[in-house]
């Protein structure tokens, strides 16, 4: 994944590639402080329209503009997406400073001059320094605390009910809900797991140990359907 820092953003460089004209606008977004463009880009030109575009939003409705739009006030950085370094067409990301990539490892962000050398070597390198650790990782917590701690939403049938123990969920309600939708219960996954499938649990595991401690804190819920 890589962050252009849209206060001192500038070009270095015009990206080359030889795969034939192609521009898909995909979808665009606002996240929490930054931009999103999902886009393909195989050419120099549209590759340099690309951030010209988001340049330009910055300019008219961003923190720093003379008429600022609310849903811009924490627009500070330019979300470009992910990178692969052997795919040629995304190399034009690298060329745009300053910009960060995350690290593989401890999901600090690097600066991507540091990153590419490391990329030019090896189809797999970590960014961050030796000594560097994800502060948010649950690598010290088992399987089984690990599932204790992630809560889930399943749809709440007769049928499901009789499967678990009474202690073991809780009823579920949210603001916002579709008065029309199924009502649900909360539960831990661990609990849940006596209902779901294998593949379900180990896949909410791997999901959990890439996130970290922050979908062990109540705020982020699986739901696992209708």
């Amino acid at each position: 994944m890589l962050f252009v820092s849209m206060s001192e953003l500038q070009a270095r460089g015009t990206a080359q590639c030889s795969l034939g004209r192609c521009l898909t606008f995909l979808i665009s977004g606002m996240c929490p402080c930054r931009f999103t463009l999902l886009t393909q880009l195989s050419t120099p030109f549209y590759s340099g329209r690309e951030i010209a575009f988001v340049r330009d939003l910055y300019r008219r409705y961003g923190p720093t503009s003379s008429h600022p739009d609310p849903r811009y006030a924490d627009f500070t950085y330019y979300y470009a997406g992910y990178y692969i370094h052997s795919c040629q067409k995304m190399r034009y990301k690298a060329l745009f400073s300053p910009s960060d990539l995350a690290c593989p490892e401890t999901y600090h962000w690097v600066p991507v001059e540091r990153c590419v050398p490391l990329l030019d070597k090896h189809r797999y390198a970590r960014f961050s320094d030796g000594g560097e650790k994800d502060e948010d990782s649950v690598e010290a917590l088992s399987d089984t605390q690990l599932l204790s701690r992630l809560q889930c939403l399943l749809p709440r049938t007769d049928s499901l009910l009789q499967c678990l123990s009474a202690r073991s969920y809780s009823y579920w309600s949210e603001d916002g809900d579709s008065a029309e939708g199924p009502p649900r219960i909360l539960l831990s996954v661990r609990s849940a797991s006596r209902v779901l499938t294998d593949r379900a649990v180990s896949q909410a595991l791997q999901w959990a140990r890439l996130v970290g401690k922050l979908c062990l804190d109540g705020r982020i819920k699986i739901n696992f359907g209708n």
